[in-house]
């Protein structure tokens, strides 16, 4: 399973909250947690995940950070807050990264995304 890690500063909930359900709805993910760097705490209905508030903005790298010692699963993704994913992404990711145990991957092909919040 995957441990889904999300630096966030609230700009867009409405996105946000769409691609959590996407996400939630995955039987790959096994936990999504927000790294909420608005510092104004965040709810979500789905009990999969987890927000985490620091004690101030960490910035981008340092969540990802916080987010991987956090992580339950052995593999985690991290993802911005302002996209959406296709359907079953994470379930043909994790296929594939348990194919070929010495591999991981970086980054996205903009044709993966529906490009919500990219400008």
């Amino acid at each position: 399973m995957f441990s889904i890690i999300i630096p966030t500063l609230l700009k867009s909930e409405e996105i946000l909250n769409k691609l959590l359900a996407e996400l939630a709805s995955d039987d790959s993910v096994g936990e999504i947690l927000v790294i909420d760097n608005s510092l104004k705490g965040f709810s979500n209905v789905s009990s999969k995940v987890r927000v985490l508030i620091p004690n101030e903005n960490l910035f981008v790298n340092p969540s990802w950070n916080f987010g991987i010692k956090e992580a339950k699963y052995e593999y985690f993704g991290i993802l911005n807050d302002d996209l959406l994913l296709p359907e079953n992404l994470c379930t043909e990711t994790l296929k594939f990264l348990k194919e070929t145990e010495t591999t991981g991957l970086v980054g996205l092909d903009p044709k993966a995304v529906k490009g919500v919040g990219i400008n």
